[in-house]
């Protein structure tokens, strides 16, 4: 996802709720929906206030959970987002013959945000898709609330990977499930910059990093990587 696409999703949720379906989206609640309908947005999960009920495939070997998202009212009217975190709504979890599980969401981006910011995705690559709501944004930069899936327990947690997520800035993100890396972009004034992080034993670690400064006739970039626990500046390169 580009910053464009960033910036796309956040104009979009901030406009005024339709009653008209959009063309060519389909609604959440038609199918199991699974990592590939959160990408790109192909799925309708606007900004209405209206709760939102669906089904998620977690991991093809699980049958279907039933997700349901409801947004508090109360911090849904919000012109400007909050400098503290509000209670936005809650996240319902129906597993099969279980007893449903309640999240209960606080964001700093306020109601408006949480329904059409929702995302299920494997940000850890342990195979189970985890969740994901936009916590707070700024103008080139957002950051996500994760709860991660646990196979023991069929439920999803919050523990001190998920905090770590949570403090992730960026424009863009991709998840390379070949190589599980999860590589972020964001940008130092108008100059791009990128963040590349493995998990690691439960725990994320910081693996790459490449800087630019951006001039007039072009930028100069530098790589750098950790190799045996050590960093080492691998690339340096002049783009015009």
């Amino acid at each position: 996802m580009k910053f464009l696409g960033v910036m796309f999703i956040l104009c979009t949720l901030y406009a005024e709720p339709t009653q008209t379906p959009r063309q060519g989206k389909q609604n959440p609640g038609q199918q199991v929906l699974t990592a590939e309908d959160f990408k790109d947005r192909k799925i309708d999960f606007d900004s209405s206030a209206e709760a939102k009920t669906f089904l998620i495939q977690i991991n093809r070997k699980l049958p279907p959970y039933q997700i349901r998202l409801i947004t508090d009212l109360s911090s849904y009217n919000a012109s400007k987002e909050y400098l503290r975190p509000v209670h936005v709504g809650q996240i319902v979890i129906q597993k099969p013959t279980s007893r449903a599980q309640t999240i209960e969401v606080k964001a700093i981006a306020g109601g408006k945000m949480f329904i059409g910011s929702f995302r299920a995705e494997d940000i850890n690559f342990d195979g189970y898709l985890d969740l994901a709501v936009l916590n707070e944004f700024g103008a080139k930069w957002v950051k996500y609330k994760y709860w991660l899936f646990d196979k023991k327990t069929g439920r999803f947690v919050a523990n001190r990977l998920t905090g770590k997520l949570g403090r992730l800035s960026y424009s863009n993100i991709d998840l390379n499930s070949k190589s599980k890396e999860i590589k972020i972009g964001f940008f130092y004034g108008v100059c791009p910059q990128s963040r590349t992080y493995q998990i690691l034993n439960g725990d994320l670690v910081l693996t790459e990093v490449e800087e630019r400064e951006c001039e007039a006739d072009g930028s100069k970039v530098r790589i750098s990587r950790r190799i045996n626990g050590k960093w080492k500046l691998v690339k340096t390169s002049d783009e015009h």
